[in-house]
């Protein structure tokens, strides 16, 4: 049997998988950062609203899902989250801290670190809250119309292919 697609789909025709490849093994690297985020503590509260993650992973992937435009239950848990709120969330003084952090304890944490690690800074993260995921809408319902309906396309046929490589750093 050959193998049409590659040796990036090695193991699609192949399981269970004993061998892992040497590119696919996460390599150690020196690096060492501090990151500060407000969104991190904002999803604390967030995730502590929920009694398990079960009912959250239910909202985003449920199969009906798979070809709406958002997640509508995530919009309205994200209104009833924010509508409980009693202040704005402070991100002045939150930045107002991390400029503090970085200029007066920057320099004495890098002097703490090993000489081999390379420290990439004290950073100010900008990330999307738990509730506000981004979606990508799968354009294959063609797929389920039914041949009457698909004589009407002009014998066009629309495929698509992701591919990616994830890698641990």
């Amino acid at each position: 049997m050959t193998n049409v697609l590659g040796d990036e789909a090695q193991y699609s025709s192949l399981a269970p998988v004993y061998e892992i490849s040497q590119e696919q093994i996460p390599q150690d690297t020196g690096r060492f950062s501090i990151d500060f985020s407000l969104t991190d503590a904002l999803d604390q509260d967030i995730i502590g609203m929920f009694s398990s993650l079960d009912e959250f992973n239910n909202y985003i992937g449920s199969p009906n899902q798979m070809f709406s435009e958002d997640y509508v239950d995530l919009e309205n848990l994200q209104d009833i989250y924010f509508n409980r709120l009693t202040n704005k969330l402070n991100v002045r003084g939150f930045y107002d801290f991390y400029k503090w952090f970085n200029t007066n304890l920057g320099s004495l944490i890098e002097q703490l670190i090993p000489g081999k690690t390379s420290f990439d800074g004290i950073n100010y993260v900008v990330t999307s809250h738990v509730l506000e995921r981004n979606k990508v809408r799968y354009h294959s319902e063609d797929m389920y119309l039914g041949e009457s309906n698909r004589n009407k396309q002009k014998e066009q046929l629309y495929l698509q292919l992701f591919t990616g490589i994830l890698r641990k750093y």
